[in-house]
């Protein structure tokens, strides 16, 4: 069964229900089953897929992190560090800034728009079209009926 207060059920739960509404809703679940059940399925829910490290875990990261001294690095290291970030750009940056952003250059853009005029000039005739067929379709069937009508006259 469903209750029509499972929706406030479900924002109590996540904690998005107004503060005016949290008592009345509190007192409406000791009650009502069909919430209690929705609750318990929302808790099991969030425990199965709680994926999160718990918090000593990344405390122990962030305190190893913290000991490591990284300013010790030598100028073979920094050289290949900037070299290394270098060739990143060059791979995955580099490329994307060509100009790329101007889809349509300024010799086509009379192509482009006669292009846009044809397919909207499509759209209306397949339009047209399909409001054609939607009218045969119903003389059709009024003459179906019609015939009906005569046939069932003649019985």
């Amino acid at each position: 069964m469903i209750c029509a207060n499972r929706e406030k059920t479900i924002l109590l739960y996540y904690g998005e229900l107004p503060k005016d509404q949290i008592k009345a809703i509190e007192e409406h679940i000791k009650s009502c089953e069909a919430c209690q059940a929705d609750l318990k399925t929302l808790q099991a829910f969030s425990d199965a897929s709680n994926m999160t490290p718990s918090l000593s875990v990344s405390q122990k990261i962030l305190s190893y992190a913290a000991q490591k001294n990284y300013s010790n690095f030598g100028l073979k290291e920094k050289i290949f560090a900037y070299a290394f970030s270098f060739a990143l750009m060059l791979l995955f940056v580099w490329p994307l800034s060509k100009n790329e952003y101007n889809l349509v250059s300024s010799n086509n853009l009379e192509s482009a728009i006669s292009d846009i005029e044809n397919e909207i000039s499509d759209i209306k005739y397949d339009s047209a079209d399909f409001t054609e067929s939607q009218l045969e379709y119903k003389i059709s069937i009024s003459k179906v009926e019609k015939l009906e009508e005569v046939f069932q006259e003649e019985k």
